[in-house]
């Protein structure tokens, strides 16, 4: 069974090592998917998803509006397809 994470994060900058989702929210995230294959939603700024790189499938969304939050559903349920890339590189 795949578990989808809809996360609707908030990072906290640190100099030494950039953009961090804040560890309370991060540890959970990270627990699921050690025991489980797992979808995330992220529905804030890209580099967020790249702390969770041993997820199953990382899907940007950048925004929590009304009508992103309805097609990243139609997304997971196979209603449309994910066709755009990132504007931006990180390593996974």
């Amino acid at each position: 069974m795949l578990v989808v994470i809809a996360a609707f994060t908030k990072v906290q900058f640190n100099p030494s090592s950039g953009l961090k989702v804040a560890p309370e929210l991060a540890a959970p995230i990270h627990e699921l998917t050690r025991i489980k294959p797992t979808l995330i939603l992220g529905y804030g700024p890209p580099y967020a998803l790249q702390e969770f790189s041993k997820a199953e499938g990382l899907v940007c969304c950048y925004d929590d509006t009304r009508p992103i939050v309805e097609a990243s559903a139609e997304l997971c349920a196979g209603q449309i397809r994910a066709t755009g890339t990132l504007p931006v590189q990180f390593k996974l």
